[in-house]
């Protein structure tokens, strides 16, 4: 499991990111504004969604991982900007189609952006990306991966001293609403 949050860290995360694709950091503090409590426990299951696959019931993210700037999964002065990342071959799209009608994605307060990658056939839902006045965005990294923004956007706490991080939860199907679709572990597509 280590091995392949370093791995999704470094497709999908910027310099000292850190991914928890079970965990919550070991560092984390209960704070202000953030329901997580740390001390290395298992997410409390669900975590902003009903998994719609075999994963009910289990500590299993269930298709959703968070993108930390560190370690402790909280900001400093050192690494307030790491960057968030899509990785090659997702496209962003704007709807999709739910039965005979079309939802349109729309950012909200989370800030969150969608895309889709017609070859692996599953969609990557991105909150709480930090895009006003970031540097970079669409810069590629060496393994292609493209800079959507950085990590703690809008309610995920971009002040020192909060919980701060980037969710990405990952969809075989999805039709516009977290509570909707089949989720897909991500760890199945980039970690093999």
């Amino acid at each position: 499991m280590r091995a392949c949050d370093k791995k999704l860290a470094d497709l999908f995360g910027g310099e000292g990111a850190v991914v928890m694709s079970v965990f919550e950091p070991e560092d984390l503090k209960q704070r202000v504004g953030s329901s997580k409590s740390g001390a290395g426990l298992p997410r409390p299951q669900p975590h902003n969604a009903v998994p719609a696959n075999e994963l009910i019931g289990t500590y299993d993210r269930g298709g959703i991982i968070h993108i930390y700037m560190n370690q402790q999964g909280l900001p400093n002065k050192d690494n307030h900007h790491t960057g968030v990342y899509v990785l090659a071959g997702f496209k962003q799209i704007y709807e999709v189609k739910s039965g005979k009608q079309i939802v349109k994605l729309t950012l909200g307060i989370n800030n969150t952006q969608y895309f889709y990658n017609a070859t692996l056939k599953i969609y990557a839902v991105f909150a709480h990306v930090e895009t006003s006045k970031v540097a970079g965005i669409g810069e590629k990294k060496a393994n292609g991966s493209v800079k959507i923004g950085n990590i703690g956007g809008p309610e995920g706490g971009i002040a020192v001293g909060e919980y701060t991080h980037v969710h990405i939860a990952f969809y075989s199907k999805f039709l516009g609403n977290h509570m909707t679709g089949t989720r897909v572990d991500p760890r199945d597509y980039f970690c093999k």
